[in-house]
């Protein structure tokens, strides 16, 4: 059974052809011609079965080989051309990426569709070549994994029978074949990244990809690669993209929502982690991360429950660290203690693993309870015989102690010791202010609000300062 022929077409919305998309299409040919399966023929008068069918007349003079094809004078060309497949792809060029969607027919009829959009620049360069191949091999990959699955592969020439001849006496073989050794792919980007070199680490990555776009291995290299270089969103988008090939779904839609975070989207991220709870409810690390979600989002009883289930499954001290922070903010000082306790029993602690997740999220539940406590103050002056008012200095209070608690017990990375130590006495003056507003209710004496207001302009002040410090400790240096 001979080898099924597929058309491959190129066209853009605008009409106006662009150099990089047009290489697409010579090597998907590539890669399909490697493979066996379909025989490659592409719509362009530098294919010679396309240019010898126009030169025949098969395919009309009038649909010329430098203009684009439409949909229906490809699907025309590819009945003249006996062709089982039509590839169309439909080109969206934007500046900075090489965006396409390709659309697989067969006998007339669309049996796949895919959407891609890979980053051209790396750095302050462009690698439109190289973005170019890596999409052609990611469409290939998936073309392979399903509708072209069942197609036998053949060889591009076949091997004819060896002819009857005389054997030669054997002797033996004084030059045998040296083993190859595997392919090194590894080592070069890890020193590329260790020197520094961003953009040759991301095209060596890419380059290990296009190489045998099925290994999983060089597609997780290509995300860490990424992330490290500052692209975490090319990265969520990758790893997302492999997790719709039929591969394992979990594992990459973990790697993705984690990307996703490192880029700040946590909406995505999120996303990811519903389509993975849908196929494994109580995962752990999908619970942590959700958790994780939910504390950015200052949402600690819903980490809570993450938490509970990924614990019942996981004893992981990750998951202990992220309930004590949820606990922190609710104002649960037994139980964050208790968590902390659990973390520290287990080999893999590390107490200042989660410091820079932590300290921003505390920021803000310490920004909003000082907000809270300036509300109350103005609420007692006005009605200081209000039941509710010593009930809600008790519970911001209880918050506050929580969050001292839990600095008391974290590690602290050393460039943070400045914004630590900052943090913590803005913890200490708060409390200073609640004790007299606790005071003022007790005894109404003017002075003691006054003194409740200035501890509360200082704990404001010095939060601000905390802020700047950890900022300015966590920045980038310059490369």
């Amino acid at each position: 059974m001979d080898v099924p022929t597929v058309l491959i077409v190129y066209a853009t919305k605008n009409g106006k052809p662009d150099s990089a998309y047009r290489s697409v299409t010579n090597y998907l040919a590539n890669e399909f011609d490697k493979s066996g399966r379909v025989s490659p023929v592409v719509a362009d008068i530098t294919d010679p079965i396309y240019r010898q069918a126009i030169a025949s007349g098969k395919i009309p003079s009038s649909t010329s080989p430098s203009a684009m094809l439409s949909l229906n004078e490809a699907m025309d060309a590819g009945r003249k051309l006996g062709a089982e497949f039509v590839f169309f792809i439909l080109a969206a060029p934007v500046a900075t990426n090489l965006t396409a969607e390709g659309t697989l027919y067969r006998q007339g009829r669309s049996v796949w569709k895919d959407r891609q959009t890979i980053g051209m620049s790396v750095g302050d360069r462009v690698d439109a070549d190289g973005a170019a191949l890596s999409l052609a091999s990611t469409w290939a990959s998936k073309l392979f994994l399903g509708p072209l699955k069942d197609l036998s592969s053949k060889p591009l020439i076949p091997t004819p029978p060896p002819e009857p001849g005389v054997v030669a006496p054997q002797t033996p073989d004084v030059n045998p074949t040296p083993v190859v050794a595997p392919v090194d792919w590894q080592s070069p980007i890890a020193a590329a990244l260790k020197a520094n070199d961003n953009w040759t680490a991301v095209v060596l990555a890419r380059s290990a990809v296009d190489a045998d776009p099925t290994d999983l291995s060089r597609r997780k290299t290509l995300c860490d690669t990424l992330v490290t270089v500052g692209k975490p969103q090319l990265a969520a988008e990758e790893a997302a993209d492999v997790a719709t090939w039929g591969m394992p779904p979990a594992e990459w839609r973990l790697r993705a929502a984690k990307a996703y975070l490192s880029a700040g989207d946590s909406g995505k991220a999120r996303t990811q982690l519903n389509e993975a709870v849908a196929r494994e409810p109580d995962a752990p690390e999908t619970r942590r991360l959700l958790a994780q979600i939910a504390l950015v989002e200052l949402e600690p009883l819903v980490a809570i429950g993450h938490l509970d289930v990924a614990i019942r499954r996981d004893a992981n001290p990750d998951g202990y660290v992220l309930r004590a922070i949820a606990r922190a903010m609710l104002g649960g000082l037994d139980g964050l203690m208790s968590d902390w306790h659990q973390a520290k029993l287990m080999p893999k602690f590390d107490a200042a693993a989660r410091y820079k997740f932590a300290m921003p999220v505390l920021d803000r539940v310490t920004a909003a309870d000082i907000t809270e406590t300036r509300d109350l103050l103005a609420h007692c002056v006005v009605n200081r015989a209000d039941p509710a008012n010593a009930e809600t200095r008790d519970r911001l209070e209880k918050r506050v102690k929580a969050r001292l608690a839990y600095l008391s017990e974290t590690g602290v990375p050393t460039v943070n010791t400045k914004s630590f130590d900052r943090f913590g006495l803005v913890q200490r003056v708060l409390v200073q202010s609640l004790q007299s507003v606790a005071d003022y209710l007790e005894n109404g004496d003017a002075d003691t609000a006054t003194e409740a207001r200035i501890d509360l302009g200082e704990a404001l002040k010095q939060l601000n300062t905390a802020r700047e410090l950890f900022a300015a400790e966590n920045e980038s240096p310059a490369k």
